[in-house]
């Protein structure tokens, strides 16, 4: 899990890359990427993205206060990547979607995490070049 901005949102928010277990796992054998966590009460404000609350209303129809949850989220997050800025950070998804049909990725989070990656590669090859990092080739 890492922050990032997220252009749909138009804010920074965590985001998850390679997520086993998830929707589309289930009916054609691929781990999902750029899985977005974002706030939102009901499955309409959601396409296989997760969302948060911190209790469920109206039948587990409604989730309730979802941006305060994910406010505490992103602060936990922003204060752990300045304290410990190479530890990765891991979510377990317990619980399988419900709704696979939902599962459908957002254009503009697959658009930024190809750029994402991107960059993270750009940034590998210039401190494998400036010598700061060894290739592991003998």
């Amino acid at each position: 899990m890492r922050l990032t901005y997220s252009p749909r949102f138009q804010e920074i928010l965590p985001i998850l890359d390679h997520v086993y277990g998830f929707a589309r796992e289930s009916y054609n054998g691929t781990k999902r990427t750029g899985i977005r966590i974002h706030a939102g009460n009901t499955i309409e404000h959601t396409r296989g993205c997760i969302l948060l609350g911190d209790r469920q209303e109206a039948k587990g129809e409604r989730l309730m206060s979802s941006r305060k949850c994910l406010s505490e989220l992103r602060e936990y997050l922003l204060n752990n990547q300045k304290s410990n800025p190479n530890e990765e950070i891991y979510i377990e998804i317990t619980q399988p979607d419900p709704y696979p049909l939902a599962d459908e990725p957002c254009p503009l989070e697959l658009q930024q995490y190809e750029i994402d990656a991107r960059r993270a590669e750009q940034r590998y090859l210039d401190a494998l070049q400036a010598g700061l990092l060894r290739s592991g080739k003998s």
